[in-house]
């Protein structure tokens, strides 16, 4: 697939920097950790956001779990992307445009300026015996009679 990829950055007066690339490769990648093609340093971005591959229905754009988008204002992991659909992924918005000749997609890059700066990088997943159903008190006072067994009483009868 071969992708024309602009990247805006806004200044402070109001005016707009461009710079643009060309990627060619099987997925226009989204992410943190260095080997994506669209790359960002930013801590609220998964090291793997989501990708962007060519199909027979045209650009689909695929987010790895927990990460979501929000494509044309509806929140979603999978989309088939057209021309003129605006894409939020996390701090930044992604738009699709009329692509060039030769070129099979182009998207341009730019920061949301609304993205709360100061907002929390996302919370790793919370492993907890209650998502299973369980209890917590139930459950160490089994462990602690167990270990108390094993070390207390077992070695005392022998």
């Amino acid at each position: 697939m071969r992708t024309s990829i602009k990247f805006l950055n806004r200044a402070d007066g109001g005016a707009v920097e461009i710079s643009s690339r060309l990627h060619e490769g099987e997925a226009l990648t989204f992410g943190r950790a260095t080997d994506q093609v669209l790359h960002t340093s930013d801590p609220r971005v998964p090291l793997q956001h989501s990708r962007i591959v060519s199909s027979a229905r045209g650009a689909v754009l695929r987010c790895k779990a927990p990460a979501q988008a929000v494509v044309n204002g509806r929140t979603t992991r999978d989309a088939v992307l057209a021309v003129g659909d605006i894409v939020q992924l996390g701090p930044y918005v992604l738009r699709v445009l009329e692509p060039e000749a030769g070129v099979d997609l182009s998207v341009s890059v730019e920061a949301d300026q609304r993205a709360d700066a100061r907002a929390a990088a996302p919370l790793a997943p919370v492993l907890d015996l209650s998502v299973a159903g369980l209890r917590n008190r139930r459950w160490s006072r089994a462990f602690f009679l167990v270990t108390l067994a094993f070390g207390l009483i077992l070695p005392w009868v022998a």
